[in-house]
């Protein structure tokens, strides 16, 4: 009985990663209109690699390694838009974990003098906790159908599609 138990466990859990996975890519295709204009796209494409590995050469050292929480190429979406960048977490349920570590990612790069954005994109918050978290924070968002007043400007930036 055990083991059936913890098959279903891993089952689900596996269908929940691969749903995460499939919002994930959708977010990116679809992030010229979510975002208004602008380019960009995930950390290991190319186009996107190439803009980055100024930065990586500024953050690192062949003794120092970045910590997984604040290395760019592990954003979830890089975006370019109006002279800034866009350090963007996707998760179905955005959680704290993913506002700090957006916030975490974007802070990084403000110190080696990148005009850096931390941005969480969603279905739904994870919580009601995990909102108010991401307005103290500074994150901007797009959460359950609802764009904070940061996200907004961000989609009114030059760049645009219109």
């Amino acid at each position: 009985m055990q083991r059936l138990a913890r098959l279903e466990q891993w089952r689900d859990g596996e269908a929940g990663r691969r749903e995460g996975e499939r919002y994930e890519r959708e977010i990116r295709r679809q992030a010229m209109s979510l975002f208004y204009g602008g380019f960009g796209g995930a950390p290991e494409e190319p186009q996107v690699m190439e803009r980055v590995r100024e930065w990586i050469a500024k953050l690192t050292t062949p003794e120092r390694l970045l910590t997984r929480e604040h290395d760019p190429m592990l954003a979830d979406l890089l975006w370019w838009k109006g002279g800034r960048v866009f350090v963007v977490e996707v998760s179905l349920k955005v959680d704290r974990t993913d506002i700090l570590r957006a916030k975490g990612r974007a802070e990084l790069l403000r110190r080696i003098g990148v005009d850096a954005t931390p941005v969480v994109i969603g279905e739904e918050w994870a919580t009601p906790e995990a909102r108010d978290t991401a307005i103290t924070q500074g994150v901007a968002w797009f959460a359950g159908g609802e764009m904070s007043p940061e996200f907004v400007e961000i989609r009114k930036l030059a760049d645009g599609i219109a």
